[in-house]
């Protein structure tokens, strides 16, 4: 016997409350001599929104936890559209700039739109940090004063 389940049968009855949480988790990692943020090039985001999507209805909404910079994102590259600055890169003029950013800003829309419908990430800004991280992940409710994996 290998330790595995061999039929559906076999598998234990799973209570409500120890139904899968899942937990999002993306941030941005930025310059800590300068403080310099540059948020157009948010990667995690984009994946965070498919994986959202992809997921939500299996896990519930309720049991799905979703820490990013989603909204600082989008004002960012907002801003970035309106300007063209910062420059997407050194060949490119402002408007080129402002092109790309245009295209990353709806990229970024599309792959989060379902994200953006259920009321965006749960922990935003300020709060994605490893203390946030750690606090959800091990219930502490009180230091969140937020959404919290719950062990009951």
């Amino acid at each position: 016997h290998t330790g595995m389940l061999d039929t559906v049968e076999e598998a234990p009855i799973v209570s409500p409350s120890s139904r899968p949480w899942l937990v999002l988790v993306g941030a941005e990692h930025w310059k800590t001599s300068t403080g310099e943020r540059y948020l157009g090039q948010h990667c995690s985001l984009h994946l965070i929104g498919r994986a959202y999507d992809a997921l939500v209805d299996h896990f519930g909404r309720d049991r799905v936890i979703v820490i990013t910079q989603l909204t600082q994102t989008i004002a960012w590259l907002s801003k970035a559209v309106e300007t063209g600055q910062p420059q997407f890169a050194s060949n490119l003029t402002s408007e080129e700039s402002s092109e790309r950013w245009a295209t990353l800003l709806e990229q970024l829309k599309s792959d989060c739109r379902r994200l953006l419908a259920d009321g965006g990430p749960d922990y935003e800004g300020e709060d994605c940090n490893p203390a946030t991280v750690l606090d959800v992940l091990s219930g502490n409710g009180a230091a969140t004063g937020g959404h919290v994996v719950n062990f009951d």
